[in-house]
């Protein structure tokens, strides 16, 4: 996700296949503001991914990429004026991506009915700023011993959470 992040903010496509793969086609963006609302890995590893990015697109040091880590006062997406915080730090934004959603939710169990209020405060949160807001979060971690399943089945928590989706994107590390 940093990755797109930093491809939104440039305006460069997103996910270009890899040379050494036949067929695909990169993600067009849309060059505009971006917000990084880290709540999970801490400053020093995203800056440090950061600018790996940076280098590797060779990025000018003044795209709009706006980067929180661990902001005072933190997220929490249960409470309304909580989320309203980070919508007006967002103004113009056209991305905010939020790093994770477990780290958010403001104590609420993932497997409650207390997530509808989370998820629909973070809709508000899309709504009131315009932007597109990608939050991050993590699939099951229980295997489904060979059984196929519908691949929503893999979204960890509440059904509301996937209910209030206009997309999920599952991503897996192909191997070399």
């Amino acid at each position: 996700m940093q990755d797109m992040a930093v491809c939104c903010a440039m305006g460069i496509p997103w996910l270009k296949p890899a040379p050494f793969k036949t067929g695909g086609a990169s993600f067009p963006t849309m060059a505009g503001p971006v917000v990084w609302a880290d709540f999970d890995m801490g400053n020093d590893t995203v800056m440090e991914r950061f600018a790996a990015l940076y280098k590797f697109y060779n990025a000018p040091a003044n795209i709009p990429l706006t980067i929180y880590s661990f902001p005072r006062p933190g997220l929490n997406a249960a409470r309304a004026e909580s989320v309203a915080i980070l919508a007006a730090k967002s103004t113009g934004a056209n991305l905010i991506i939020i790093d994770n959603l477990g780290n958010i939710s403001g104590g609420v169990e993932e497997n409650s009915s207390g997530m509808i209020a989370v998820m629909g405060n973070l809709r508000w949160l899309a709504q009131s700023t315009g932007a597109c807001v990608v939050v991050i979060h993590h699939q099951r971690k229980s295997a489904t011993n060979g059984i196929k399943t519908r691949a929503g089945e893999s979204l960890r928590g509440h059904s509301s959470i996937e209910a209030s989706l206009d997309l999920a994107l599952q991503i897996d590390r192909e191997p070399y």
